[in-house]
């Protein structure tokens, strides 16, 4: 992901911070995806974030290609939920 894109992404999540899908046992962490300019969403980004809505926070938390992992594993996601839940705690 080049630095416009990534800007592009953060606007995006500034404009909808709720756009992505919440994660089942995820304590709020959502996950979406992200189109590359030249592959369109099948050669496209993961985007995992977590939105504190009574805050109004967004804290990107993982970006991966779609060719490189399909999704989180178990062990990925309880890393991440604790990092959230220290965060909101």
């Amino acid at each position: 992901m080049d630095d416009e894109e990534y800007r592009e992404l953060q606007q995006s999540l500034a404009d909808h911070p709720k756009q992505g899908a919440l994660l089942r046992g995820g304590g709020g962490i959502r996950k979406m995806r992200w189109a590359r300019e030249v592959t369109g969403k099948s050669g496209g980004f993961r985007v995992i974030y977590h939105y504190a809505e009574k805050a109004q926070h967004q804290r990107m938390l993982f970006i991966f290609g779609k060719n490189e992992q399909s999704n989180l594993s178990d062990s990925q996601l309880s890393q991440l939920r604790s990092i959230v839940e220290r965060w909101v705690a």
